[in-house]
């Protein structure tokens, strides 16, 4: 203690030095692994494991016609596949679905909803993606069986099509179809 107390600049400056080392350090690995968690968000999703599979010829997404049937070589990917999807290890759920975009066509009454994204799902899309259907019901095994013509909508759209309306039992038309 006498040669701290004798040399307080000599010793207020080594102190410095230790202090300046270790804050360098630790600030060091902090961004190291801010980075590594901002790359995992990146590659994988922020909060979100769920990963999007789509069907691409050269740089861009693979596009089909309104009612084409699937083109010829490609294969139409079946229950099976999903099953086989399953099997993978870490995968928990899979959904297969269609989507198509809308800049109208879409409407309730003599509102129109532009530039909508419509999705034909399976019945495993909402527990896939982690979706809750907040009003109404998700969609029946009789749906599918019956090839009914019914429609959710997202909160956004909803408002868009029914400004102050309740939508539930309302009938839209995508297409000049009701649904």
């Amino acid at each position: 203690f006498q040669g701290v107390w004798s040399h307080k600049m000599r010793s207020f400056l080594t102190m410095l030095g230790i202090i300046i080392g270790i804050a360098s350090i630790i600030s060091i690995v902090s961004t190291i692994q801010g980075t590594n968690e901002q790359i995992r968000e990146n590659l994988i999703g922020a909060g979100n494991n769920a990963v999007k599979i789509q069907l691409s010829r050269g740089d861009s997404t693979y596009e089909f016609d309104d009612y084409s049937s699937v083109p010829q070589g490609l294969p139409v990917i079946t229950e099976t596949v999903r099953q086989k999807l399953l099997g993978v290890d870490g995968v928990e759920d899979a959904s297969l679905y269609n989507s198509r975009s809308y800049a109208d066509g879409i409407y309730y009454q003599n509102t129109t909803l532009q530039g909508a994204q419509v999705y034909g799902i399976d019945m495993h899309y909402f527990n896939t993606c982690g979706y809750v259907v907040r009003t109404g019901r998700e969609f029946l095994q009789e749906d599918y069986d019956e090839f009914r013509k019914v429609v959710i909508l997202d909160q956004s759209a909803a408002s868009s099509l029914f400004q102050e309306d309740n939508p539930l039992g309302k009938t839209i038309e995508i297409n000049e179809q009701p649904y």
